[in-house]
């Protein structure tokens, strides 16, 4: 049901640790991670957690406390974001995860620099920023630039229980349901569908491999409470150029977090709770059964699918630029829609 990517193996500056006999170990990417926030702790504790794939080298942040703080739990150097250059020449490979209005301006300075890049989801703040992006990618390629998205969804244990478990089924709908409270970190300058839907509108190509179009959308905005242009509530209606057809539901006004997934095939309904994880496949006769599932943390299991990527080995899980750029163009069609922007009247279709 995947897709999988081959990509050429890019020519980059790497280091490698030499044992005491002088024989060189297996080359490791030096690694830097822009953002000290939530996501760039967890960017940074992964990566130390696995030396043999990188050599965390550096944390960059506007905040003094925030990259020493991560330098002195996960080694490094701390670089204030003035001194951005100054790190990029120190790092093989960048993890993106600033707010979403910086994540172009920091990718595209790493991919002319040759590096290979991971940009937390979503890609960019516009499509038009996205496609940038990808096109910055492809045209530094040739010195070493690689453009990777965190669409760690895809590494949850039941969407990887779930694709082996969809191998040879015919796929015809799917639905996803994303709910639960705005954090501290979600202001709602943006739309709730770039902040949270993103990841399920990738996870419908992905499931699909296919690409999709936005059918119809419905959708709710709270202007008290930030942009009078931000969505708090989406419904959206997909359907895939292979014909399968797809709702997206995202709403960060719940009070409490629900992540469920449904997929309806010619022979049988996965039920699965991301959040619980927990995956069912119920046949004709209509008895649900429990589907084993893995336990590697989506992260780490990002990351080391990264590191694959980079070594030349085909990665048919990890988000491509163009993957997470086709996402953010879902998003921003659809809140276009919400916002009424787009001439057209929008009706569900039964």
């Amino acid at each position: 049901m995947v897709p999988v990517r081959l990509e050429p193996r890019a020519a980059r500056v790497i280091t490698s640790r030499v044992t005491p006999a002088g024989v060189s170990e297996v080359p490791r990417p030096r690694a830097l991670v822009v953002g000290a926030g939530v996501m760039g702790a967890h960017h940074a504790r992964v990566l130390a957690e696995l030396p043999t794939h990188f050599s965390l080298v550096g944390v960059v942040d506007v905040r003094g406390d925030a990259r020493e703080s991560l330098v002195a739990s996960f080694g490094g150097s701390a670089f204030d974001e003035a001194d951005v250059d100054d790190a990029l020449r120190c790092a093989d490979h960048v993890v993106v995860a600033t707010p979403i209005e910086a994540h172009a301006r920091i990718a595209i300075r790493a991919l002319e620099a040759g590096k290979s890049v991971l940009v937390e989801k979503p890609l960019a703040a516009s499509a038009r920023d996205a496609s940038a992006l990808v096109a910055t990618a492809a045209a530094y390629a040739g010195s070493g630039a690689r453009l990777f998205v965190g669409h760690s969804e895809r590494f949850n244990p039941v969407v990887r229980a779930l694709v082996r478990a969809l191998d040879g089924e015919q796929l015809r709908a799917i639905s996803l349901t994303r709910r639960g409270p705005a954090s501290r970190r979600d202001a709602r300058a943006h739309g709730v569908l770039l902040n949270l839907g993103v990841h399920d509108l990738d996870l419908v190509a992905y499931l699909c491999a296919s690409p999709c179009d936005v059918v119809a959308v419905s959708g709710v905005r709270c202007q008290a409470n930030g942009s009078p242009g931000s969505s708090d509530q989406a419904d959206v209606a997909l359907v895939t150029r292979s014909g399968v057809r797809a709702r997206v539901r995202v709403d960060r006004l719940a009070a409490r977090w629900t992540r469920k997934l449904t997929v309806q095939t010619e022979s049988a309904v996965f039920e699965a709770d991301l959040l619980g994880r927990t995956l069912t496949r119920a046949g004709r006769d209509g008895v649900p059964t429990y589907i084993a599932l893995g336990d590697e943390e989506p992260l780490r299991a990002q990351t080391l699918a990264v590191a694959h990527a980079l070594e030349g080995y085909a990665s048919p899980e990890i988000a491509t630029g163009d993957d997470g750029a086709r996402a953010v163009h879902l998003a921003e069609e659809a809140e276009a829609q919400i916002r009424g922007v787009l001439s057209r009247e929008v009706r569900w279709i039964a």
